[in-house]
């Protein structure tokens, strides 16, 4: 084989071996970035689920206040603070009763249900959760409860 013949092999080797880094560090980035995406949908999960679980101790809190109205049947809370700003939590109460267990004062009850979003739905007054038409990085969350008083 001539010196010349080497030459030209070498050459094919150093490109073949440069590609294959390339495509390496191409599929490592893309590896990278999809496991970032994937963290930020989480933590915006975990707020979207915080956001939901405050507006239940919103409503609990206005359910056992001694003062009306007690439980509206469904409520927009926009303006959150903090991390949970991008959120609108929709909270819906539905009563129950009054019962009577035997003692000299009722027992009303109410179930609970908050869903908080990052894309709510526009309506005339306020804005609302759950979207049925969301775009890309729709984050959605509920949370159910129940209150008496």
């Amino acid at each position: 084989m001539t010196r010349r013949a080497q030459r030209g092999l070498s050459t094919v080797t150093a490109l073949f071996l440069v590609t294959v880094l390339v495509g390496v560090g191409v599929a490592g980035a893309a590896l990278l970035r999809a496991g970032q995406d994937a963290a930020t949908l989480d933590l915006q999960a975990l707020r979207a689920a915080e956001a939901a679980r405050a507006g239940l101790e919103w409503a609990s809190w206005r359910i056992t206040r001694p003062v009306a109205p007690i439980c509206a049947a469904t409520t927009n809370l926009a303006n959150l603070p903090g991390t949970l700003a991008p959120y609108v939590v929709t909270v819906s109460c539905q009563g129950n009763g009054p019962y009577n267990e035997g003692g000299p004062f009722p027992v009303n009850t109410y179930a609970l249900r908050a869903v908080a979003c990052n894309q709510p739905l526009p309506a005339a007054a306020s804005a609302r959760c759950p979207n049925p038409l969301p775009t890309d990085g729709y984050i959605e969350q509920e949370g159910r409860g129940r209150a008496e008083r």
